[in-house]
């Protein structure tokens, strides 16, 4: 009977509970089929629809059915398991410790199966064992005991000593018959024994051969023995005459081989795992089915998984023991190899990292990739290196840089660089782990460094934080700052509050599945669940209640409108502005001196303030915070014309101001934003202007018009004269011309104090003829004219004239 299809679907793939206090189920989600969790199997029986294998590295035995639940079961310590039976019903098991023998059972069909030490002292000195669905067969030398499942007890239901079980036999079982191949009589025979009537039905003496292991198989249309002892590979023999051999098998056998069967299929121990073989007595052949197996390189099995990533090419699985990562997407498994740079020494990817535009990045020991997909093909372009001499150990992405852990140091890689930085020493690093807001942690043993990432450089965002993490292999962090811890040894995922002071362990999820126990060796955050890849060549999930961006739901900021009010403050020495208060991984270190705008009546925090500082708002710690009052202005300033005026920088109350505004600047907002603001009045109210839209008022001078006139001599052609001073007697400075124009800048009596060709001097009115105006016109404007006339040109031409009178004298 084909089994193992239906049960590993039926037994392996199990959803999970919720998670329960300190325990959660796990599913395993990759290899989606055949994945069967033995690492290395020595023993296997099969009967009556179930298979069992023993996992030597695991010292346990692993039962699979189609009908009941699946069981493992961990055989005892100290004692080495040497044989294993299986009826309908019940699982016997041999062991043996310092030369003594003993036998467990376990009743199947209970509940929860466990080992039970038993007793098979009937017949004495039992050598071999061998079961069908109802019964355990015990046969010494002498004598064949039956046993069976009885009340939850494994109990002796007949002795049979008939003279044809008597000696030295290799059998087989099936429905209460015997088929024995005689091994200690000079005659080989082969006989059939019906226990239930306890007579021989056929003996067959010069039987061809002597095996020195069998089973059943077929059914009773077609019956055969499995047998070795006929060359290399296993034969199917009649079992009516145990001679006639119906067909060669094809399955390779040798003194170390463990087989066993199953109607018509074969279960052959491989060492790792278990070759599933189907018989076809038609035909006449054999054909692998399957292999159960822990690992492999067959296509949807894994050699050493060691991370997982989620990206839009698909799930990424690295998978170095294969050298490989295989991408899932659409139920479809594309393979990406790095066998092409076998040449350069290039090892297997390992750790991988998801930018947060979806480029996936694979780090082997000495190298990073970029995933690069070309169609369908998928392949890996060299991104960067490290230092010759460096290994890494993790890499992340904090969305801006790719951050790299080595054994030495952590390097940030920006795509601008093209190379990467050494930031930071790490020689005790174990991984890193990428967060929110550019914030990267650096988990060691002993505690979890924190970081914020700008372009390459790193910058610690708090002090090391002091943690007890032996054992710990990865380590992730949700969208609420939650922090999950894998632990490969303990099999558990330890999440973890991220509190300034330190972690804070909220909740270890032990990982328990009805077959297997995981060891995670790394750790990613999907939705609520914890992805994690097993060292025992799986990748499973759990519920662990993570909180990703779509499910996060932080205390709103506070409406900074409906404030009581605000005022100034300085920060007396180097801080933070939170976000949130409880989540250090979103502040931004704020700096001594530093002057913010504080709104009062609105904090959610006890102890802080929100404030606002440098185009961000967030809390600020009272302790830190010292009043400071802006210094006046009280001065006109003119507002260009479309700024906006602001009730306050965050403000969705604001004016702006079409025109060109005069209007008073009150003061200097105490030097915020680094004197970006100045607060103005305007319609009654105060507001705050940028201060790149404000320039000092200048009170306008009115524009004069400039008069003209002409010289108007008593004759064309004549002359008149320009005095120094409104005195025909005083000194002549010039003469002009008949016609000459010349601007009027003043006024005195009967004269006009006229210049022209760069001279100044009082011509009669009488003199000077007007260019197109009235005379009251003449008067208005001369008077304009003298009062914009500067002191010194008076001063100049006075000065003059009175020089040349006294040269006159």
């Amino acid at each position: 009977m084909l089994l193992i299809a239906a049960v590993l679907l039926s037994f392996v793939f199990l959803s999970p509970d919720s998670a329960a206090a300190q325990t959660t189920d796990y599913e395993i989600v990759y290899p989606e089929e055949g994945y069967f969790p033995i690492e290395r199997a020595e023993l296997v029986a099969a009967n009556a629809g179930r298979l069992a294998v023993y996992d030597a590295a695991a010292h346990a035995v692993l039962v699979l059915s189609e009908d009941d639940a699946a069981a493992r079961m961990e055989a005892p310590l100290s004692e080495q398991v040497t044989g294993l039976w299986l009826t309908s019903s019940a699982l016997l098991l041999r062991t043996t410790a310092q030369d003594a023998v003993k036998y467990y059972f376990a009743d199947l069909s209970a509940s929860s199966a466990l080992l039970t030490p038993t007793t098979l002292d009937t017949p004495e000195a039992i050598e071999y064992i061998v079961a069908d669905s109802d019964f355990f067969y015990a046969k010494s030398n002498d004598a064949v005991a039956l046993y069976a499942l009885s009340s939850g007890a494994l109990t002796m239901s007949k002795l049979i000593d008939d003279q044809y079980v008597k000696g030295r036999y290799i059998f087989a079982a099936d429905e209460g018959v015997l088929y024995f191949y005689a091994v200690n009589y000079s005659e080989r025979e082969y006989i059939c024994f019906d226990t239930t009537s306890e007579t021989a039905e056929a003996i067959i003496p010069d039987v061809g051969f002597l095996p020195t292991a069998v089973a059943y198989c077929g059914s009773a249309a077609a019956g055969g023995i499995l047998a070795d002892g006929l060359g290399a590979t296993l034969k199917v023999v009649s079992s009516a005459n145990g001679s006639t051999v119906l067909f060669d098998t094809g399955i390779a056998y040798d003194e170390n081989t463990v087989f066993a069967a199953d109607g018509n299929t074969v279960y052959v121990v491989n060492g790792s795992g278990v070759d599933v073989y189907g018989l076809d007595f038609s035909a006449k052949n054999a054909t692998l089915i399957r292999t159960l197996s822990m690992k492999g390189v067959q296509e949807g099995l894994f050699a050493a998984p060691t991370d997982v990533a989620f990206s839009p090419a698909g799930t990424v699985v690295a998978d170095p023991g294969n050298s490989r990562l295989a991408v899932y997407s659409d139920g479809v498994i594309r393979y990406v190899s790095l066998s092409s740079e076998a040449q350069d020494g290039t090892l297997p990817v390992h750790s991988l990292a998801v930018s947060k535009n979806g480029i996936v990045f694979a780090a082997s020991d000495n190298m990073v990739y970029a995933l690069a997909a070309g169609g369908s093909a998928l392949s890996l372009e060299r991104y960067c290196g490290v230092p010759s001499g460096e290994r890494i150990t993790d890499i992340a992405h904090t969305g801006t840089s790719l951050v790299i852990l080595t054994d030495k140091a952590v390097y940030v890689c920006h795509p601008y660089t093209g190379s990467p930085t050494r930031a930071a020493d790490a020689s005790d690093g174990v991984a890193v782990a990428a967060a929110q807001n550019d914030v990267v942690y650096l988990m060691s043993e002993t505690g979890v460094s924190t970081f914020s990432v700008s372009g390459t450089a790193l910058t610690e965002l708090v002090p090391f934080r002091t943690c007890d993490l032996a054992g710990a292999s990865d380590i992730a962090v949700d969208f609420a700052g939650n922090v999950y811890v894998a632990f490969t040894e303990e099999g558990k995922i330890i999440s973890y509050k991220n509190a300034y002071e330190g972690l804070q362990e909220q909740a270890s999820f032990e990982l328990t599945h009805p077959l297997y126990s995981a060891h995670p060796v790394s750790v990613t955050l999907n939705g609520s669940e914890a992805y994690f890849a097993s060292s025992d060549c799986f990748v499973g999930k759990a519920d662990v209640g993570a909180i990703d961006e779509e499910n996060y739901h932080p205390l709103p900021h506070p409406d900074t409108d409906a404030a009581e009010g605000y005022s100034f403050a300085a920060v007396t020495q180097d801080s933070f502005l939170f976000d949130e208060p409880d989540r250090f991984d979103t502040m931004s270190a704020i700096a001594k001196g530093t002057v913010v705008l504080c709104y009062d009546g609105i904090s959610a925090w006890e102890g802080h303030t929100y404030v606002y500082s440098d185009g961000k708002a967030g809390y600020v710690e009272n302790s830190v915070l010292q009043s400071r009052s802006p210094d006046e202005v009280n001065s006109r300033y003119t507002l260009a014309a479309g700024s906006v005026l602001l009730a306050h920088p965050l403000s969705d109350r604001s004016v702006t101001v079409t025109d060109s505004t005069v209007l008073t600047v009150t003061d200097n907002a105490a030097g915020l934003d680094g004197g970006a603001w100045l607060r103005v009045s305007y319609e009654g109210d105060i507001y705050f202007a940028p201060a790149s839209a404000l320039s000092p008022y200048v009170e306008p001078v009115p524009e004069v018009k400039r008069v003209f006139g002409r010289a108007s001599a008593d004759r064309p052609g004549g002359l008149i004269n320009v005095y120094t001073l409104p005195n025909t007697a005083s000194a002549v400075v010039t003469q002009a011309a008949d016609g000459t124009r010349m601007e009027i800048v003043g006024e005195s009596g009967d004269f006009w104090l006229v210049a022209f060709d760069g001279k100044t001097g009082y011509a009669l009115k009488a003199e000077v003829e007007m260019e197109g105006l009235t005379t009251v016109q003449i008067v208005s404007i001369v008077l304009c004219c003298a009062v914009a006339v500067t002191g010194l040109v008076v001063f100049v031409v006075v000065w003059q004239a009175r020089k040349k009178e006294k040269e006159k004298e």
